[in-house]
């Protein structure tokens, strides 16, 4: 409720809060720690009606407890990933010891994709999946292992090259590819049979398996209307189940220049929905690493700033001259029916809604050679900046197209011709591009996106009309047909 009441203090538009693994009693999938959150279905009600909605997130990790539902359940039943001799698998993660759900077992996805249930009876309209490769910290036999070495190192004098070498230790259980081959799936094959399949083999298709659980699950608990759903982990084919965040990144200029690279590679691979954790999750971030991080996310489909606990706080309220993080977020919700138009297009036409500049321009050698610039739906090039204390950048422009500079929430717009140019970029400014011959629509901002009036317009660029694709941002009957309004200046 805080973090709400601060960004509406601040004038800042805000539409969903992530609850982090805190949120969990004793960090136990689909379960709600009471002392914490004593009415969290009231507490649902009450920010959905201030238009800001709860987005929790499930591990995939069960944590071994007796009296736990889940893992009684999936004890019972066998649907936790099995070592050789049939014994579950036990790994560590957040909860400790843990065991690992069977995801590629249909029925193992239909019994865990169920357990939704247990929050969207809250009021709960949003998930996203983590630690889902499945990632571990540890696991019964590596643990036992480090712990011989850690003794053999009592007593002794240790020079330079023992002293590091028992240093290494304490970190070396995190994910161990050798433990990736101690424990097997039960997969289920095309021709309908069921094979053991160690995991290192299969490894890679696993956080898919699971947003797919996740996916038909929340199918099942709400057939006629669409659930937010992103995942950690996945692979090629899971975009029909949910989206996909970066991971965990670090507050570091380069892994802003990363974000920038890997949204088209996520979109050739079928993941329109993306984009990473704004700031970075791990390492101290600062204000101008958040702003220009910011500016990019304004475009990406998936926006949200996400950071590890024990790491500076970074919501935009926390910085001095907090105008400029407005500005740039009411630029984001003047581009909401845009944005959301050119997704859905991009779906359901099978296209990119983030493309290299090559895709469009393939015989300019030179655009072949851009990779920090992205072509976005059928009108806009964007060029973020990426670097800390740059006041602009060199864009390389495939075409003539207008410029336009957003800050103190206001554009202006300048025409600019085919080439390379050195672009002023002040820190509080978002420059895009608009290609002639189009239009771009920017409704009025608001502090929530079922707040925006659609109703009124005002536009970007030189063209005379633009096919607004527009629902109620819930249906899963999402097509073209009946839902295009033609916008005209």
């Amino acid at each position: 409720r805080e973090v709400v009441r601060k960004f509406r203090d601040a004038g800042i538009p805000l539409d969903a809060v992530c609850l982090d693994i805190d949120y969990m009693q004793d960090y136990e999938d689909f379960t709600v720690d009471e002392t914490k959150f004593p009415d969290m279905k009231q507490l649902a009600e009450d920010l959905k009606a201030e238009g800001v909605h709860l987005v929790p997130i499930i591990d995939a990790g069960v944590k071994v407890q007796k009296g736990y539902s889940v893992y009684e359940e999936g004890t019972e039943h066998n649907y936790f990933c099995a070592k050789k001799d049939g014994s579950a698998y036990t790994a560590g993660v957040w909860p400790g010891r843990s065991h690992f759900p069977d995801f590629l077992n249909p029925d193992v996805r239909s019994w865990f994709g169920a357990k939704y249930g247990n929050l969207t009876s809250l009021g709960i309209e949003g998930f996203w999946n983590d630690m889902n490769e499945p990632a571990m910290f540890y696991s019964e036999e590596s643990l036992a292992e480090t712990f011989r070495k850690i003794k053999t190192f009592e007593g002794k004098n240790l020079d330079i090259n023992s002293f590091f070498e028992f240093t290494s230790l304490a970190g070396s259980t995190f994910n161990r590819p050798d433990d990736y081959e101690r424990f097997y799936d039960r997969a289920q094959m095309k021709d309908g049979s069921t094979a053991l399949l160690r995991h290192d083999y299969v490894h890679n298709i696993y956080g898919a398996h699971m947003t797919r659980a996740a996916g038909e699950g929340l199918r099942k608990l709400s057939p006629d209307k669409r659930m937010l759903l992103y995942s950690r982990a996945s692979c090629i084919g899971a975009h029909r189940y949910g989206g996909i965040w970066t991971g965990d990144n670090t507050s570091w200029w380069g892994h802003l220049k990363q974000e920038v690279q890997m949204m088209s590679a996520l979109n050739m691979c079928g993941f329109l929905y993306c984009g990473a954790d704004i700031g970075g999750f791990g390492a101290d971030t600062s204000r101008d690493l958040v702003l220009r991080w910011t500016e990019f996310g304004v475009f990406t489909p998936l926006m949200r700033n996400h950071s590890a606990w024990n790491t500076r706080r970074q919501e935009f309220y926390q910085y001095d001259h907090i105008e400029d993080f407005r500005s740039v977020m009411n630029l984001r919700y003047a581009l909401i029916p845009f944005i959301y138009s050119e997704f859905v297009k991009s779906a359901l036409t099978g296209s990119m809604y983030f493309r290299p500049l090559s895709f469009d321009y393939q015989s300019d050698e030179r655009a072949r050679r851009v990779e920090d610039e992205l072509l976005l739906g059928e009108s806009l090039l964007i060029a973020p900046v990426y670097e800390q204390n740059a006041v602009g950048r060199y864009v390389y422009l495939p075409e003539d197209m207008i410029q336009v500079t957003w800050a103190d929430g206001k554009a202006v717009q300048q025409n600019v011709v085919r080439g390379d140019h050195y672009v002023n970029v002040p820190l509080n400014a978002v420059v895009f591009f608009v290609k002639h011959g189009r239009l771009v629509p920017l409704c009025a901002p608001a502090l929530s996106s079922d707040k925006l009036d659609t109703t009124n317009f005002t536009f970007l660029g030189d063209g005379e009309s633009y096919d607004l694709y527009e629902d109620d941002g819930y249906t899963r009957d999402v097509k073209l047909g009946g839902n295009i309004r033609k916008l005209t200046k």
